[in-house]
C-alpha cells in the first residue's frame, strides 16, 4: 500500500525529462524565428522586383501614349512595352529617364510603379550602345537589402536591350 505524499523517483526523472524536451523544443523555435522573418523579407523584396519589372515589360501604360505627355501626373500607370510581347518603346525609355531626372519626378515615378515610402527602386536600361535610362534615388546605403531582377527586351530598332530593376 502506497503512503499519501510520496512521489516515486520515476514520476520525477519522468517530470525533467518532459519539462526539458518542452524547454528546448521552445528554445529551437524562438532562435528559429529571426531566419523565418529574414527569409520572408527578402522574399518580399523579391516579389516586388519581379511585379516592378513584369509591368515594365510587357505593359504599354495608362494612357498607352503616355510617353507624349509633358507631365508625370498625368501618366495613370507606367510601361515601356511597345504591344508586342517583349518589344519596347525606346521614347517610352526616353520619357521614363527624363521623369527620373528629378526628385520629385522619381517619387512620382516610384508611387505609378505601386511602392510606398518603405521601398525604393532603381531602374537601368542598357543596350549594346551604353545606358538608355536609369532611375533611382540620389544615395543608397550599401548594407541596405535588396532583391534585383534582370529582364531582356527587344527595341524598335530591333536592338537587345537589358533592364535591371533593384528594389531597396
Amino acid at each position: 500500500m502506497r503512503s499519501k505524499g510520496v512521489i516515486d523517483i520515476e514520476f520525477i526523472v519522468s517530470a525533467l525529462v518532459f519539462l526539458t524536451t518542452i524547454i528546448f523544443v521552445t528554445f529551437l523555435i524562438i532562435s528559429e524565428i529571426p531566419t523565418f522573418r529574414s527569409g520572408a523579407f527578402s522574399d518580399d523584396l523579391r516579389s516586388r522586383a519581379y511585379e516592378t519589372s513584369q509591368l515594365l515589360l510587357f505593359d504599354e501604360g495608362e494612357p498607352a501614349n503616355w510617353q507624349t505627355l509633358s507631365d508625370v501626373n498625368q501618366v495613370r500607370r507606367l510601361g515601356l512595352s511597345s504591344g508586342s510581347r517583349y518589344g519596347t518603346s525606346s521614347s517610352k525609355i526616353s520619357k521614363l529617364n527624363e521623369f527620373c531626372s528629378t526628385i520629385s519626378g522619381y517619387q512620382s515615378v516610384k508611387g505609378l510603379l505601386g511602392l510606398d515610402f518603405r521601398n525604393d527602386v532603381r531602374i537601368n536600361v542598357t543596350d549594346a550602345s551604353g545606358a538608355l535610362a536609369s532611375c533611382g534615388p540620389g544615395v543608397t546605403g550599401l548594407v541596405r537589402p535588396q532583391a534585383q531582377i534582370t529582364r531582356f527586351g527587344v527595341l524598335s530598332n530591333n536592338n537587345v536591350m537589358a533592364m535591371t530593376v533593384s528594389i531597396l
